[in-house]
């Protein structure tokens, strides 16, 4: 399949995780990159070693123009270039949190809302607690996983009196096993 365009995704702020999300962008066929950062030497090293391109801010990635663009800043940054992204009607992908000021996510939510444009904010939970703490116990064997097989086929009805119920099969589980294995 061809693509007669390659989909423009600017990626702003290309540390740790923003280099992350450039690297896996600059993979997918159909895709080019564009790189703003606060630091350009930064961000032209990065789009260098990609074969992508750098803009000297994200005002100037977003006028030469973008399809998309995902905001990597600290977050103090994120609230100003979600509100870059609705003047210029770019839909955006934001790594959490948005704000950290309840009235500037309030606000911010609004100016989004208001431009129609999609903003998806990244989440994982390698560092919450309770998901770290269940891996740990998976890893250890201090937990144990159950796996379910479960097969089911129809068996259908023999009509042995008129009713006024009309089936022509059920399906039934015909097996069941469950095996319990402890941590891998």
């Amino acid at each position: 399949m061809s693509v007669a365009a390659p989909l423009r995704i600017g990626v702003v702020g290309v540390g740790r995780i923003g280099a992350l999300h450039a690297e896996t962008l600059s993979r997918l066929a159909g895709v080019s990159v564009v790189l703003a950062d606060a630091d350009p030497i930064r961000a032209r090293e990065v789009a260098a070693s990609l074969g992508a391109t750098a803009a000297a801010t994200p005002e100037d990635m977003l006028d030469e123009g973008v399809d998309a663009v995902v905001i990597a800043t600290s977050t103090r940054g994120h609230v100003s270039l979600l509100g870059l992204a609705a003047s210029t009607g770019v839909p955006a992908f934001c790594e959490k949190p948005v704000a950290l000021e309840l009235a500037a996510l309030d606000a911010i939510t609004d100016v989004v809302t208001a431009a129609g444009i999609t903003v998806q904010v990244g989440f994982q939970r390698r560092f919450d607690l309770g998901y770290r703490t269940a891996r740990d116990l998976v890893v250890s064997g201090g937990l144990a996983i159950s796996y379910w097989y479960v097969r089911r086929r129809t068996i259908p009805l023999r009509r042995r009196r008129p009713t006024s119920r009309r089936r022509a099969g059920f399906s039934a589980i015909s097996a069941f096993t469950t095996s319990t294995r402890f941590g891998t």
